[in-house]
């Protein structure tokens, strides 16, 4: 049978990773290393430049630049898992898009959005949904077209380990030199994903180890302190991935300071010996998502699930999945089937015929049900928004002293990297007001406000760098709540 050949590329703050499979073989592997601030927190500054960088890499390599498959970085992407009662797929796309803008702690003009239908539990259809930045996916896009590579999938790098360990539950430590990337992995989906971006004057092993240990003991505060009646597992394995991760200091030093046991990543593609699995694990979860055969997974004593297989990639930027080659294979098997097909078409003409008109009749009745369906969940909505309206003056009166103490915890987790300086209320909308030592903390914080699940919405409303000396680096933010 015919194996597909699959180049998948990596493209990391320091280095460029490209893998090539056949079928499920691993045929070849390159790395090259990029200049320093080329890509910085996961945008590329210099489309030309790292364009220029994956010519070279392609090269040197004789890798082929058909049927590439692209990761991107997970820095300030958002997943969620969205609960839609009583949804029916001809209305699921509207209702997800609508869901999502009340969901996702910015706005989606700055978002791309994918996502996947997990199926019903209790009468309520799950909805993986991911944001993924528009510029950052668009800028790697430039420098790929530069390179004359189109693409025609991309998945996002959090996503392609989550495949390339294929564990139901898992924690994910992947050890770059200038970013790290902690990823908690719940029935098949990565719930949540945090990237750090260190420092490189002066970091030695320890402080890498403890900014990890730190951000992992956060992350699995956050996701228990949510989920009370089913905490991480204190036996969770733990995978290290990443250019560093063959470090043997490094991992002894994270070994010594988790309680969860650090496993040996084995790859789930055919390789050499001398082929660095923990290296390349983001480029075999991309190969296993172009095969399609990673998306379903097994748990001893539990039934099968479906891991996420989706295509964060735009349809604009899309480039035809099959080769030249196999595409004329196929436009000859085509030809062929409809000759052999031909008498038995003439046969089934003749039945279309006679049940032309009914089927003429049926899409005119559908799409008069349609409408009845659309001014049902219209007035259904109607309805609801306005018991909302009755119940909301309690709710925020009522609440004052709850709201301070839920957002406490979110306050402790960050420590000293925020500090909300002010909270007013109007109505049903809060407004947060402080002070934090990034951007991207700004955005972890909304993002743990709105996992909290008492707000219908939460908005970052306005950031902005202080400029004098006393405090510099210092982002002043505020942050809208509706409840």
């Amino acid at each position: 049978m015919f194996s597909p050949r699959i180049v998948t590329l990596d493209i990391e703050a320091s280095s460029i990773r490209a893998l090539i499979t056949k079928g499920r073989c691993v045929e070849g592997w390159a790395s090259l290393p990029l200049a320093p601030g080329l890509v910085k927190d996961g945008l590329v500054g210099d489309t030309a430049a790292l364009s220029s960088s994956i010519n070279s890499l392609f090269a040197l390599s004789e890798v082929p630049k058909r049927k590439v498959i692209a990761s991107l970085s997970g820095l300030r992407s958002v997943p969620r898992v969205l609960s839609l009662p009583g949804t029916k797929a001809p209305l699921l796309e509207e209702a997800v898009h609508r869901e999502s803008k009340r969901e996702m702690p910015v706005s989606l003009d700055e978002l791309y959005l994918s996502w996947q239908s997990l199926g019903i539990k209790e009468n309520e259809r799950q909805i993986f949904v991911l944001g993924v930045p528009r510029n950052l996916l668009d800028a790697l896009v430039q420098a790929l077209h530069q390179s004359r590579i189109k693409p025609y999938v991309m998945d996002l790098k959090p996503l392609a380990l989550a495949t390339a360990v294929g564990q139901s539950q898992a924690l994910i430590i992947d050890l770059e030199p200038e970013t790290s990337d902690v990823i908690l992995v719940v029935n098949g989906i990565p719930v949540m994903m945090r990237t750090l971006t260190l420092k490189q004057e002066e970091v030695t092993p320890e402080d890498r180890i403890r900014q990890l240990t730190d951000e992992l003991a956060r992350t699995v505060e956050f996701y228990n302190s949510a989920h009370l009646d089913e905490p991480l597992d204190p036996a969770t394995p733990v995978f290290v991935t990443g250019e560093l991760s063959s470090d043997p200091e490094l991992r002894d030093l994270l070994q010594s300071s988790i309680q969860y046991p650090v496993e040996q990543l084995v790859s789930r593609l055919k390789c050499p010996p001398d082929f660095p699995v923990s290296q390349y694990a983001v480029n075999i979860g991309l190969a296993l998502k172009g095969l399609r055969s990673g998306a379903v997974f097994r748990k001893k004593g539990a039934a099968g699930f479906r891991a996420i297989d989706v295509n964060i990639l735009p349809h604009k930027y899309r480039a035809s999945r099959l080769p030249a080659i196999e595409t004329a294979s196929l436009v000859i098997a085509g030809i062929v089937l409809i000759a052999l097909l031909f008498p038995i078409c003439q046969l089934k003409t003749m039945g279309d015929t006679k049940t032309g008109d009914l089927e003429e009749e049926l899409g005119g009745l559908n799409q008069e049900l349609q409408q009845v369906r659309l001014s049902i969940d219209g007035i259904t909505e109607r309805l609801t928004s306005a018991e909302g309206l009755q119940q909301e003056h309690l709710s925020i009166f009522g609440s004052r002293g709850e709201f301070s103490d839920s957002l406490q915890p979110v306050v402790d987790a960050l420590g000293s990297a925020i500090q909300v300086t002010s909270i007013a209320q109007t109505g049903g909308y809060i407004s947060l007001e402080g002070e934090a030592d990034s951007t991207s903390t700004v955005i972890s914080f909304a993002t743990m406000l709105e996992q909290m699940g008492a707000f219908s919405a939460v908005r970052i409303s306005s950031l902005s760098e202080r400029s004098d000396e006393a405090n510099p680096g210092k982002v002043e933010f505020n942050v809208g709540l509706e409840k």
